[in-house]
This record gives C-alpha cells, structure tokens and sequence, in this order.
C-alpha cells in the first residue's frame, strides 16, 4: 500500500504575522500562567499543519497516531523552549522532533502493541530498522545545514523547502524584507561554504582535500569539470556524493536541504509543500513572494527585479541552461553523467533518485549571485573567485597539464607529515570515515609508527580521539593496552595509548597493540579492549562503530548507541548512552 499524501490545505496556516517565534518563546520562559496561553496557541496555529502532515508521512498513516506524534512533538519543543532554547528556526526542529518520536515510539514493543499503526513497514517499522535518517550522499549539507545560525536555516527552510513568500519567515524573525533578502542571499552562501569546509575537514585521502577547489569553482560557474576530476570521482564516492550536493545550489536546493534535515520521507514532505505553492499561486494569481505579475509570466518584486519560484532569484547566466542538481559531466560533455541522488522517497540509502535541479514549475535554477556584506557571523574561510583570466586558464589547462598539475601539488603541498599509510588505506569515503581534526588544538601530531611496546604493527593513519566537551582524549585505564582493560578519558598527550585507527569495515583498533579493539559488549555498557574479532565472529558487531559528520561514534552492535564519557572529569569511564546530539557525544580527532 502506498503511504498516503498528506491532503493540501485551503490556505495557508494562520497566525504567521505580528510577533516573531523567539518573541512568543521568550514569553513562555516567563514562567507566568497567564502570559503562556497566547503564545503556545499562536505557535501553534503556526506550525501544526505541516508537523501534523509530516506525521502522516513518517506512519504512512493518516490514523489518531498522527496527531498524538504531533501533540507529543509539540509538548516536547515547547518545553524546550520554555527552558531558554531559541526559536530561531522552529519548524525544521518540529519536523525533526516529530520524525525522532515516530522512531522512539516504534523502537518500543509495548507502545506499538498499544498503537498499532507504528508497525507499518513504510512507517514506523522501517524507521526502526534503517540505521541513520540521513542518507550518506546528504552528510555534508547535513553538517552544514546545522552549523548555520539559526535565522538562516529559518530563511532557507520556509522559503526553499515550504515555497513561502520571504515574508513569512522575515515576519517570523522579526526582520523588515530588505534585510531579510539580503540575509537570504547571505544564507545561502554560507550554506555552501559551510558544505565546502566540511568536505574538506572530512576527507579520507589527500587527493580528497586537494579537489575540494576544483569541485567548488566548475559548479559554481556552471560549466564541465576537468577531466581528472571526473576521473576523481568516477573512483571516490566521497567527492561524488560532494559533487552532487553542491550541484543543488544551481538549482533544487529545497529538495538537499529537505532530505538533508529530515532524510526520512523528506521527498513527500518536499512535494507537498511545494503542490501546496502552486496551489495558492492557481488560486490567487501571484507570486509567493507577493511581486506583481508581468508579461510572459516573469515577476517582480518592488525594486522591479525578476523574482524566482519561490525564493529571489540571483542572476542569470549568459548562455547557461539549468542543470540537475545531482549531473556532474566531464569537461568534453562525453560519457555518462556522475549522479548522486538520495534514496527513494527521501529515505536513506545509496544513489537512487534525486533531486531535479528545475525550479516548481519546470524552468531552469538560477544561477551564479551576488555575494553581498556579511549579516551572520561566521568562522568559516571565504572562498576566493577567479578572475576571468583564471577561469579560462583553468577550463583551457585541462587535460594533461591538469593532471600533471594534480600531481606536482599532491606531493610538494600536501606531504605525509605523519609518516604513515594513505588514509585510504585505512579509511573509507562512506561512513566509516575519519573524524575532523580539532581546530586549534594544542596536542603534538601523531606520528603513524607504532609503539615499540606495541603487540603487532597497526597499518592505516593513527588518530587521538578528543572529546568536544570535556577536552580529553579516549584511552585505557593506567594506559596499559591490554585485554579487558577499560576505556577512559585522559589529559591528551603522545601516549601510544590514545592512538587509535578506524577500519573501513567499522572496526576501532588500538595502536598500542593493534591484537585488540574497542569492544561495546559490556552488559554495563563500559568499553573494552578485546581481542579483534575476524569475519563471520559474533563478537564483530560488538567492535564496529560508525563515525557520523557530526563527530558521533554510534556502536553498531549496540543499536546505535553513542560513545560518550560517563562524566566530563578525567578517567571517566567511556559507555555508550542513548544518541542525544549533545556535545558530549561528539569527537574530533586530536592530530
């Protein structure tokens, strides 16, 4: 049976103007009864329907459930925001939350014998058995999309993902519409420089890192990418999953940022939303963002400028057709394009159908825009545009100069200062990826030769594991790497101890003695070192983690459970916890 379509509304939800989110929640951190009741009732009337349609999705039913994992969700935010978290970006965090509900209530034998709708296998079954929610070709604007402030996930989301007029997420942040089109802009770019710096932070090999540029610029102008680039990618899936979430920015960003977020059912959710802006634009004859209608069926807005479906719209380049967001071709526009598209129906797993990068109503994305002041702050670098002599260069120096170029700067500019293997030895481009280096950190690199005192040499790039929130590095009680000894956290140091290697298969492998491997099949959830079990051993579930783009380390064996300390202070014991995203569950790697 199909998962039904959540039905499309007559018109939009009410309540939208007047005070902005942040505005109602800070009245709900008051604390007075009487000042909580129009804000939650005025919050709501915002956001129900759509948390309400993606509940319908989530259960592939549109059943009583789908208005308990609503009310449920609200409950929750609400609470939320009553102890001081912002409101900034409300109603991605609905969908999430509702989408997370949906998950904890089907992992939950007693509840589903109690609601049967959870057992759907388009539903709450299938939610329950997948592994992640975001497939691994949306990581990287996952990550991205995350690290934004918080007002510009609220412009990108309603009007990318929702087709609103500017207006509402401006009036939902309290901003006048000049600045919220500029901040528009704004977000956006920083949307894919954020993309940028986390291809490059997560990149297994050197050849990764150094076609991070490479990728960046061909896209961004609109034209092929050179030859060992595709070649490059036609080998690393990485870079082409990289390739591809950038190609959205040209054209079908909506539907990245949607499977991105919610993963699970984000295509249906992304449809529905977009039906229901055309819908509105049928019955009323205008433009989403409120621009008059002119001849030939172009908009503008007051200043006169042409206004894109559904958001505003950058420049058009001369010459240049839209293109889909997940095409990625070679410079000579021979041979098959490299696509990477999301699961279907927005659910995690490979590269099956993506995203177009066409606008609502078939025309071509635009393209290229303009980089106006900085409205948020950011940490991130600026990258630099080519002048118009350096794009040339770039697309006419293609071929073997490129690829003697390639290789010239893979050796002189990026050497092997650790000393050992290619990461790719060692390391995957899929989710058994190496965690980010820490950024500023003060521990001395690691060097890849192993301990003298080592049992057997470890083969792959060594790496410390550094906690994000208390700051110390994963290691063994008394730093002596022998079976059975429990995992801790120490001040971090060069201890052979806090060196480790994560295997493409999963495994966590001790560089001290690389006999052993971090094992989660404590009945008291503590980690251990035990010794490294071969394929087809039962016990191998047990020593395979999944490193996420935000730092996790998820225990397979254990469902998915969170590598984390038990306490912040020095040797604490590591264990593995319920996956709450808080920085304590999060690592960086301390080379």
């Amino acid at each position: 049976m199909r998962t039904p379509h959540p039905p499309l509304p007559d018109r939009p939800p009410g309540g939208y103007f007047g005070e902005p989110d942040d505005g109602l929640a800070a009245l709900l951190r008051d604390g007075a009864d009487a000042d909580t009741t129009r804000p939650v009732a005025l919050l709501t009337a915002r956001h129900w329907r759509p948390a309400y349609d993606y509940a319908v999705i989530c259960l592939a039913t549109s059943s009583q459930v789908a208005s308990m994992v609503t009310e449920a969700s609200f409950h929750h935010v609400l609470d939320g925001l009553g102890a001081g978290e912002p409101a900034l970006a409300l109603r991605p965090l609905l969908l999430v939350t509702v989408r997370d509900t949906v998950r904890s209530w089907a992992a939950d034998d007693r509840i589903c014998e109690a609601l049967p709708a959870l057992r759907k296998p388009a539903g709450g079954r299938g939610m329950r058995a997948a592994q992640s929610m975001t497939a691994e070709n949306r990581k990287l604007a996952e990550h991205a999309f995350l690290a934004l402030p918080g007002a510009a996930r609220c412009l990108l989301w309603h009007t990318e993902v929702e087709a609103e007029s500017l207006s509402v997420p401006a009036g939902l942040l309290g901003m006048e519409a000049d600045v919220a089109a500029a901040a528009w802009e704004q977000a956006r770019e920083q949307f894919r420089q954020g993309c940028l710096r986390a291809h490059l932070e997560f990149a297994p090999t050197r050849e990764c890192r150094f076609h991070n540029r490479l990728l960046d610029v061909p896209i961004r102008r609109g034209g092929p990418l050179l030859p060992d680039v595709q070649q490059h990618l036609s080998e690393c899936s990485y870079c082409r999953h990289a390739a591809a979430q950038l190609g959205h920015f040209e054209g079908g960003l909506g539907i990245l940022i949607a499977e991105s977020v919610l993963g699970w059912g984000a295509r249906r959710y992304f449809d529905s939303r977009r039906a229901r802006g055309r819908q509105l634009l049928r019955s009323r004859g205008g433009s989403p963002f409120g621009g008059k209608r002119q001849r030939g069926g172009e908009r503008t807005g007051k200043s006169g400028r042409l206004l894109g479906e559904g958001r505003p719209a950058g420049r058009e380049r001369p010459g240049k057709g839209g293109r889909s967001g997940d095409d990625v071709r070679p410079e000579n526009g021979e041979g098959p394009a490299v696509r990477g598209g999301s699961g279907t129906d927005g659910r995690p797993g490979g590269e099956g159908r993506s995203g177009s990068g066409a606008a609502a109503d078939g025309r071509p994305g635009a393209g290229g825009r303009r980089r106006p002041q900085p409205l948020f702050s950011s940490t991130g670098r600026r990258a630099i545009r080519p002048t118009e002599g350096s794009r040339q260069a770039l697309v006419t120096g293609a071929g073997l100069s490129a690829a003697l170029l390639a290789a010239v700067l893979a050796v002189s500019l990026w050497p092997n200062e650790e000393g050992g293997t290619d990461t790719a030895a060692s390391i995957g481009a899929s989710s058994s990826r190496s965690l980010p280096p820490g950024q500023g950190s003060q521990v001395p690199p690691v060097t890849s030769t192993p301990s003298a005192a080592a049992g057997t040499s470890v083969k792959g790039e060594h790496t410390r594991l550094r906690n994000m929130d208390s700051g110390l590095c994963l290691d063994v009680r008394d730093a002596r790497a022998v079976e059975g000894a429990e995992a801790t956290q120490e001040a971090c140091s060069s201890a052979p101890t806090q060196q480790w290697v994560h295997e493409r298969d999963g495994l966590l492998r001790s560089a001290a003695d690389g006999r052993l491997c971090l094992d989660a099949r404590s009945d008291d959830g503590v980690l251990l070192l035990g010794p490294c079990a071969g394929k087809g051993d039962e016990r191998r579930e047990d020593q395979r983690y999944t490193l996420t783009a935000e730092g996790e380390i998820l225990s397979r064996g254990r469902g998915g459970l969170a590598v984390a300390p038990a306490s912040t202070h020095p040797a604490a014991d590591i264990v593995v916890k319920v996956r709450d995203y808080s920085g304590i569950q999060r690592w960086r790697t301390g080379s």
